[in-house]
């Protein structure tokens, strides 16, 4: 089975731009990292990309400047 690629270009169609998308990845980073979970890059990637996917909150969207 080929591993999906996951990338910068995966992610940013959700960010309207990319310090948003910087922004968001940084903030995840640390709430990992404060948890206890050492991850490689690509099982960050997974998990912003899952948080993203989870955020419904019309407010929470603007402030993150998630595309709707």
């Amino acid at each position: 089975m080929k591993k999906k690629m996951l990338t910068n270009e995966f992610l940013r169609k959700h960010f309207q731009g990319n310090f948003a998308l910087a922004n968001f990845a940084i903030k995840i980073g640390q709430e990992e990292v404060m948890a206890g979970h050492f991850q490689n890059l690509d099982d960050l990637i997974r998990v912003i990309e899952d948080r993203v996917k989870n955020i419904t909150d019309p407010e929470l969207k603007k402030e993150l400047n998630l595309k709707d």
